[in-house]
């Protein structure tokens, strides 16, 4: 991601992060230059980085200024405000610059108007403070997953000319020289941003102090970045460069100091996602941490979901302000393995495989025959928008009358894609399905019947409904209408292709693998 994220903080020399005094200034721009595509995410992001730091990065409210749309001047305005303002505080230690948006490999893109890294560096060393990070998040957009970065002639980055002359200097991007960033609609963030802020709310906490540091998160958004954007065409390495004389490492955020914030912790290690019941099931991050880990989240309800290479669990928790709550990984439930193939929740698994057996009952084809019973079998594959069963079966129809006992017995193949709607361990849905069977019948009478043979088509409608007692196993019941085409006879004795509509009921259980 050609996007930098300039974070800053105070040292740690003994004393609390609390006491010393941070500035920041937050930028965010969907619009860049006239030539640039709109954005999605670019003040999105800085509205989470900036919620980041004044909960748990001790920046207060009134010493962080948020800018969304904002051109070069007013930008410019308010380092200046703040220089006038910081003056004379002998507190101040730290001022944490970040801009998300569109830039080129020499300036930021705001509004219509372009601000020089230089300009801009220039501006920024003027500021009386010990520390001074920064970030700029530069992107332009794609697809899907969208590339970020700078004018394609020209990588995004920032020169070693262009650092602060100060006592202390941290700048991290999101990739390095040459590399596109991406944003991604399923974090509806920026790919580094979100993972950097998953971070800076606990998730970096290698130590387990409650404490992050930069170097933690900027660690925590390498390795995170790199797993994320490592199925994609471009892979994204974040890179930094900190010249911080003297300090210690610089702690970003304190886990937990939040009042307006709940405080779970995650008993078990692996990766989790947290998504906002309340709105719509938004994601709210997503995680990968230790055993123990401590995540600051708003208070809320949420749909906490675990993901392991062979299952996907959830559960639904409220959090309320100022309280902690542990949760266990034998707390959660396991989806339905279909369900996490058709909803998309596995990253690991694009399709799942499975057995199938039924049995069913199947109207009769001719108005002699009776109701026949049925026996199934076949292999089923789901994937994200359709689910496919290839299926044998064997139906045994009869009929008799005073002078004749018939045996008519239909055995064959067929192909059915259905879209279910998943609600919980319940799944209803409708599809189609082909198929074509060999027909025999033989006879048991008093004079001479000697057997026959066809081929038939078939074709029509399904009804489903689906329920999963445990993630590997389900339980269908079905209704379909086929349409069989089958060769016949005329009055006459002429061969003409007749048609009948048969409704067939069935149950069958499936074992995934």
């Amino acid at each position: 991601m050609s996007a930098v994220l300039a974070l800053a903080a105070a040292a740690l020399t003994g004393a609390a992060v609390a006491e010393e005094r941070r500035y920041a200034i937050v930028v965010g721009n969907n619009r860049g230059d006239p030539t640039d595509l709109p954005l999605y995410y670019a003040e999105r992001d800085a509205s989470r980085m900036a919620d980041v730091l004044t909960s748990l990065g001790a920046v207060r409210q009134e010493d962080l200024v948020l800018l969304k749309g904002a051109d070069r001047k007013r930008v410019l305005e308010v380092v200046d405000e703040m220089g006038r303002r910081a003056a004379g505080d002998d507190e101040l230690s730290l001022v944490i610059v970040y801009y998300s948006g569109h830039a080129d490999s020499r300036s930021l893109h705001l509004d219509g108007t372009q601000l020089g890294f230089d300009e801009l560096t220039e501006a920024l060393a003027d500021l009386p403070a010990e520390l001074r990070v920064l970030v700029v998040d530069a992107c332009r957009s794609g697809g899907l997953t969208r590339v970020k970065g700078a004018s394609p002639v020209e990588p995004f980055q920032i020169q070693a000319q262009d650092k602060l002359e100060t006592h202390g200097t941290a700048i991290i991007t999101s990739s390095s020289s040459g590399e596109d960033a991406q944003e991604s609609d399923r974090l509806r963030g920026g790919v580094f941003t979100h993972h950097f802020v998953a971070g800076l709310l606990g998730a970096a906490d290698a130590s387990g102090d409650a404490k992050v540091t930069l170097t933690e998160a900027y660690r925590y958004g390498y390795a995170q970045t790199l797993r994320t954007t490592s199925a994609q065409a471009i892979v994204q390495h974040p890179t930094y460069s900190f010249e911080l004389r003297g300090k210690d490492d610089i702690v970003l955020t304190e886990v937990g100091e939040s009042r307006r914030s709940a405080l779970l912790i995650l008993e078990d290690a692996g990766d989790y996602l947290l998504f906002d019941a309340r709105r719509g099931g938004e994601l709210l991050t997503e995680v990968t941490v230790p055993a123990g880990a401590r995540i600051s989240v708003p208070a809320g309800q949420y749909l906490l979901r675990r993901r392991t290479e062979r299952q996907v669990q959830q559960l639904v928790l409220r959090l309320s302000e100022g309280r902690e709550v542990g949760i266990r990984a034998s707390q959660l439930a396991t989806v339905p393995y279909g369900q996490t193939v058709r909803k998309g929740y596995s990253d690991e698994r694009r399709s799942a495989v499975g057995l199938l057996v039924g049995t069913g009952v199947g109207g009769p084809p001719l108005p002699a025959l009776g109701v026949g019973l049925m026996a199934t079998a076949g292999a089923r594959f789901d994937f994200e928008p359709l689910s496919l069963v290839v299926r044998g079966r064997y139906v045994n129809h009869v009929a008799e009358n005073h002078e004749l006992y018939m045996w008519h017995d239909v055995a064959g193949l067929d192909l059915t894609a259905m879209k279910l709607v998943d609600l919980g361990r319940v799944a209803p849905g409708i599809g189609v399905r082909i198929g074509t069977d060999g027909v025999w019948q033989s006879f048991d009478t008093i004079g001479e019947a000697p057997p026959r043979a066809a081929l038939q088509l078939r074709g029509g409608s399904v009804l489903r409904t689906e329920f999963a007692p445990a993630a590997r196993w389900v339980l269908g019941a079905e209704f379909s209408v086929d349409v069989l085409l089958y060769p016949g006879q005329s009055a006459e004795g002429d061969p003409r292709v007749t048609t009948s509509v048969v409704p067939v009921g069935s149950l069958d259980l499936t074992r995934w693998f």
